[in-house]
């Protein structure tokens, strides 16, 4: 569950960055906060207001483009009914400022615009713990999540995410299909987990799948199984009567 943050920790570092300024003129980011106030508190919702106009004029001061805000102090579930749309498609990133502690379940409904997300802590009111607690619920739904705590910080996460953009969309805008269904016995499903509800996927009903398969032709399947064969330096597949692997460079030998 937590891949891209061994990509991230591991990998990206090992590349090493450029030692010019990083260029974030071209990283489009929303901005997405939400508090828990107890009671009417004239003097705590202006210091959330004070620490929400630092971190967006931390982003602005990056040269980033701010694609929208939007500021929950309540559930946000009725108003996504309604539109689903809160969030720009040409937003990259998304970021994410719990201000209070409490804040998890006004935030978790970003999973469904799969972008990368960058979670802004606080260092007083629990807000520490909630982020802590987003990020590992963006990671569980296969959503690249960087947990930050200054500005410097989240200047260096939003240069590293524009750096890799083109892999963690390629990722994020994956689809995949599903035959049949998830089998009882995953180790997912005895916990309680359901795999589907953390990557999206499309249905595909066994009944399509063998209808398209009758209609392809033995020709076709070698054109196909030439073509993927073709791009490979060495084919394998199991040898007759032995143990081992025969091996052929090009084609196999079984296939052609």
């Amino acid at each position: 569950n937590h891949f891209f943050a061994f990509v991230i920790d591991c990998f990206v570092p090992i590349c090493g960055f450029s030692t010019e300024p990083p260029d974030m003129s071209a990283v489009t980011v929303s901005l997405i906060s939400a508090s828990s106030v107890l009671k009417d508190d004239p003097k705590q919702l202006e210091e959330l207001r004070v620490v929400l106009s630092r971190i967006k004029q931390e982003i602005l001061n990056f040269g980033c483009q701010l694609s929208c805000e939007l500021d929950f102090t309540k559930p946000p579930q009725e108003k996504l009914e309604a539109d689903s749309t809160l969030v720009p498609g040409h937003t990259e990133v998304l970021v994410l400022a719990p201000l209070t502690g409490g804040t998890e379940s006004k935030l978790g409904w970003v999973t469904r615009f799969r972008r990368p997300c960058v979670v802004y802590a606080d260092e007083y009111r629990n807000s520490m713990a909630s982020a802590i607690e987003i990020r590992e619920y963006l990671r569980d739904h296969l959503i690249p999540a960087e947990l930050v705590k200054s500005s410097a910080e989240l200047n260096g996460k939003l240069a590293l995410f524009r750096e890799h953009k083109p892999t963690l969309r390629g990722f994020l805008d994956l689809k995949m299909g599903l035959v049949g269904e998830v089998s009882p016995w995953l180790v997912n499903e005895v916990r309680g987990v359901n795999p589907l509800a953390v990557f999206p996927v499309t249905r595909i009903p066994m009944s399509e799948l063998v209808a398209e398969l009758k209609v392809v032709t033995d020709k076709d399947a070698r054109e196909a199984m030439g073509k993927a064969l073709g791009s490979c330096t060495t084919a394998a597949t199991p040898a007759q009567g032995k143990g081992g692997l025969a091996t052929s460079h090009g084609h196999c030998q079984h296939c052609a």
